[in-house]
């Protein structure tokens, strides 16, 4: 339900992110970037992840240069679990800006 989140002309109000961001059924975050290691954990109680292909690209200066496939993850309801990505830290230019998208 969007009740007090759109306008009535179905522009999102400033609370639109946040409300989406909460909503989210699994949150990933950085455990050791250098290495790749991320950590995804499964916000939903009764559903295990299984059905959920991940999928990775690496940005460099806002365009993407490398990307690939993590797979189906198998998380457990309410459950974390740590991923590596396979990143080729060669490749990585000192000077540019890089963001890893999940």
């Amino acid at each position: 339900c969007m009740n007090g989140i759109m306008l009535p002309d179905l522009q999102p109000k400033p609370q639109y992110n946040e409300v989406k961001k909460v909503y989210q059924n699994v949150e990933v975050k950085a455990v050791n970037i250098e290495k790749g290691e991320i950590e995804i954990f499964n916000k939903q109680y009764f559903t295990d992840l299984g059905d959920y292909n991940v999928l990775w690209t690496l940005l460099q200066d806002g365009r993407p240069v490398q990307q690939g496939s993590l797979g189906h993850v198998d998380v457990a309801p309410r459950e974390r679990k740590t991923f590596t990505v396979p990143l080729n830290p060669a490749t990585l230019e000192p000077a540019s800006e890089y963001f890893l998208r999940i």
